[in-house]
């Protein structure tokens, strides 16, 4: 494998590891709104609420996607390359 895919490969595990961790942003922030719901719900707006709720679900369900384009993609490269040697020390 040339150094070319190889930069590629190690470019997409990054993003891929960026993605993982908005995803698990967008989880957590729903958690905490969930929480603060549970705590305050006769002082706040619920309406409002439940859109920021689902504004930031919708926001994470577009990450999911692009990661599983990322994934597809990833392994397109690893199987023309046979990265999947590089795949397991990764």
């Amino acid at each position: 494998m040339d150094t070319s895919n190889f930069s590629n490969y190690e470019k997409l595990v990054k993003e891929e590891d960026d993605l993982i961790k908005k995803i698990e942003t967008c989880e957590e922030c729903i958690t905490a709104i969930f929480s603060v719901v549970y705590k305050n719900a006769e002082s706040i707006h619920i309406a409002i609420v439940e859109d920021i709720i689902n504004a930031i679900y919708f926001i994470g369900k577009d990450l999911q996607t692009e990661l599983l384009h990322l994934i597809f993609e990833k392994k397109i490269l690893a199987s023309n390359n046979d990265v999947n040697k590089i795949d397991s020390l990764i």
